[in-house]
């Protein structure tokens, strides 16, 4: 009956032009550790996470049972249950306090002042499958093996390069320092495919104003792997699916900047979501852009909602990449 249900559902959900296929999954869970805050910076859920502390409006300590020093972390504004965040604004992290800590920062737009947002947060450490941390000069500062080097090609704009061809994964990437030497400033940031090099991903930092600019950012990358049981997608401006981790991933786009990604047969209550414009192919988001992420409000148990503002607030048509972490 189950099974019914969902079927008829997507079928019910299907946008003109965009055609979902597929049919439900078993339930699975992804690899990685994470954290899910709320408006006032309070733990929601996670996995290898035992606090969250507010250190002030905008700043927090989210400490894990191990040592994230060696990792690498990204993190989006997103809401903790099934509502989206209206308010635009943006995140950064970097190493915290301690060795077991991680620090986010969240900040408005366009304004770049530090508020109080609530946010998803993944890490993934050495073993983990595909990261890098990149100083803003790009210096490779780590990353997992597969990662063999970093080219700084101009202001914002840089090519990590990977012994193997990554042009049929997801790229998410935040900005945030290399270790506790302070906090990114404020900006965006997107990634693509490296035009004419399958084995390299392309980022671009910007200020919030849309001026290229360097900055350190962390890059998680997920591949397509029989083995794994992770699950992401990568979704064009129009809501159709680039690609993803199972052909049982959907999307569909139901407004002006407003998706819903399908985790057919799973169950979203135990994930985190973090996405970040960027686009399905070579190239560029094309625009000064952000992503927001929650569960979606009337299918919350196996649909995720995502969002892409201008920086602005307003919404608008982008293509992302989306990253699930989690028991889902």
């Amino acid at each position: 009956m189950r099974l019914m249900r969902i079927l008829a559902v997507v079928a019910a959900l299907i946008v003109p032009g965009v055609l979902l296929t597929g049919t439900p999954a078993v339930a699975s869970t992804a690899p990685g550790l994470f954290a899910v805050t709320d408006y006032n910076g309070g733990l929601v859920r996670g996995s290898g996470v035992t606090t969250v502390v507010r250190q002030s409006a905008g700043r927090y300590e989210v400490r894990f049972q191990q040592n994230m020093d060696p990792c690498s972390y990204t993190a989006a504004i997103a809401g903790p249950g099934n509502e989206i965040v209206y308010a635009p604004g943006v995140v950064t992290v970097a190493s915290g306090g301690t060795e077991m800590d991680v620090h986010v920062e969240t900040f408005t737009s366009p304004g770049g002042t530090l508020a109080d947002f609530p946010f998803h947060l993944h890490a993934m450490c050495p073993g983990d499958s595909d990261w890098a941390v990149v100083g803003d000069t790009g210096t490779l500062a780590r990353g997992s093996a597969a990662v063999t080097s970093v080219v700084h090609l101009g202001a914002g704009q840089y090519e990590v390069r990977l012994n193997r061809p990554v042009s049929g994964c997801a790229y998410v990437a935040t900005r945030g320092h290399t270790g506790w030497t302070g906090v990114a400033a404020p900006g965006t940031i997107s990634t693509a495919t490296r035009s004419g090099n399958p084995n390299a991903i392309w980022v671009e930092t910007r200020t919030i104003p849309g001026t290229f600019t360097d900055s350190p950012f962390h890059l998680q990358v997920q591949c397509p792997d029989p083995g794994s049981v992770s699950r992401w997608a990568v979704v064009r401006a129009d809501g159709s699916l680039a690609r993803s981790a199972s052909p049982l991933i959907n999307s569909a786009k139901i407004g002006p900047g407003q998706y819903r990604v399908f985790l057919l047969g799973g169950n979203s209550y135990g994930c985190a979501f973090v996405a970040v414009p960027g686009a399905p192919a070579a190239g560029s988001a094309g625009q000064q852009v952000l992503a927001f992420t929650t569960r979606d409000a009337e299918f919350p148990d196996w649909v995720v909602r995502v969002e892409t503002k201008n920086v602005g607030g307003g919404l608008t048509d982008v293509p992302f990449h989306l990253q699930v972490s989690g028991a889902c």
